[in-house]
């Protein structure tokens, strides 16, 4: 009983600590990933997106990726009958991650989106 007490008490906590979205999609071999998690005045967006490169090149993925929040956000708006404000791309928050195993470049990319 003891043991069964203690997983369930597991389970709640990590079940708490999970970031849980609204919206997510699409999942493909090469389509970014996105997640959006809905708030009052808008949305929190997150965009992965992978690719892979024989040569490494930040730019082309950090631009993919930067052109994935333009292009999901207005969408995104969208399923919920919103515009919204115009994106600043200096508020986007983009980290880079580069595999060199398998040759993957990983850009996610993060942008607070505000309804009108």
């Amino acid at each position: 009983m003891r043991k069964l007490i203690l997983l369930a008490t597991a389970l709640v906590t990590l079940g708490a600590c999970t970031a849980t979205y609204d919206v997510t999609g699409p999942y493909g071999p090469h389509a970014p990933k996105y997640r959006a998690k809905f708030l009052k005045d808008g949305f929190n967006l997150k965009v992965t997106h992978e690719d892979w490169q024989f040569k490494p090149n930040l730019d082309v993925v950090m631009a993919r990726c930067r052109d994935s929040v333009h292009r999901y956000a207005p969408e995104i708006a969208a399923t919920k009958d919103r515009e919204i404000q115009p994106i600043d791309d200096s508020k986007i928050s983009m980290s880079y991650n580069r595999n060199h195993n398998t040759g993957s470049s990983t850009c996610t990319a993060t942008y607070p989106v505000a309804y009108k």
